[in-house]
């Protein structure tokens, strides 16, 4: 009886801590469909799973594009970029359905959500207006940025 009592107070102290001993999982990002428009929500399944893992899954889409800030992302700002953000597109093509989560390498990280997989590269706009396609997956993948706003 000593044995199970002393069992039970070591598994308490330490679900109290904020390591994850499969007891608590700190998730501390927002909700991830604040980041859409009421348009884009009607499309997107947004489910979280055991702990801190997540699947957005969406809809058919012609096309389907995370922004992000210039100043929130480890990719070097290009000098002829006209603003403060770039696109992520999920692919050239139209899908019927894919998982955001998985496409775009999306992680939650001190109270943000970050993608960290770039499909088609990036995109933005240059100062004579021109959309400009920049970097490859190979290139990109693995760098954070920070979402700013996520839309169908």
């Amino acid at each position: 009886m000593k044995l199970f009592i002393f069992f039970m107070i070591v598994v308490a102290i330490s679900c109290q801590d904020d390591s994850n001993h499969g007891c608590k999982t700190n998730c501390d990002c927002p909700d991830f469909t604040t980041l859409f428009n009421d348009q884009g929500k009607e499309d997107l399944l947004f489910t979280q799973g055991e702990g801190c893992t997540f699947n957005s899954t969406c809809k058919y889409v012609a096309q389907g594009a995370v922004q992000a800030l210039w100043k929130d992302s480890e990719i070097e700002t290009p000098t002829e970029t006209r603003d403060n953000f770039f696109s992520v597109i999920d692919s050239e093509e139209p899908v019927a359905t894919f998982d955001m989560f998985s496409l775009f390498g999306i992680i939650c990280k001190k109270g943000a959500w970050y993608i960290t997989k770039y499909p088609s590269g990036i995109w933005y706009w240059t100062l004579d207006s021109e959309e400009v396609s920049f970097g490859t997956a190979e290139e990109l993948d693995g760098k954070k940025s920070k979402i700013y706003y996520a839309m169908w």
